[in-house]
């Protein structure tokens, strides 16, 4: 069975609104883990709100884009960052969380 209210909108093979990804979220969301679709959300206006993209896809492109980041960098001088870094600013990896660990003695 397939996804009601899917369109092809320009570059973009699979576009569904949100009212319509909304209602098939369990599907939409088994489509992306496991056939690696990506759609984009749009409002009732056509407007762009968002993307579902299989998350080893979403990994693949933060490491190419820390790639792409440090050769840029080296072409003008800059110190590269570690990929590490780089995702945790993407938001790809959780923030160290040791700085947020209660201390002994201390009060939350």
């Amino acid at each position: 069975m397939g996804i009601e209210g899917v369109h092809q909108e320009g570059p973009y093979e699979r576009v569904i609104s949100a009212q319509g990804a909304a209602q098939q979220l369990p599907e939409l969301l088994a489509r992306v883990r496991d056939q690696r679709e990506d759609y984009l959300i749009t409002d009732e206006e056509g407007k762009t709100l968002g993307m579902l993209v299989n998350a080893q896809e979403f990994e693949e492109l933060g490491e190419f884009l820390s790639l792409a980041r440090n050769a840029y960098g080296r072409l003008h001088g800059e110190t590269p960052v570690a990929h590490a870094e780089f995702a945790q600013e993407m938001g790809l990896e959780p923030a160290d969380t040791d700085s947020m660990r209660q201390r002994p003695g201390s009060t939350p």
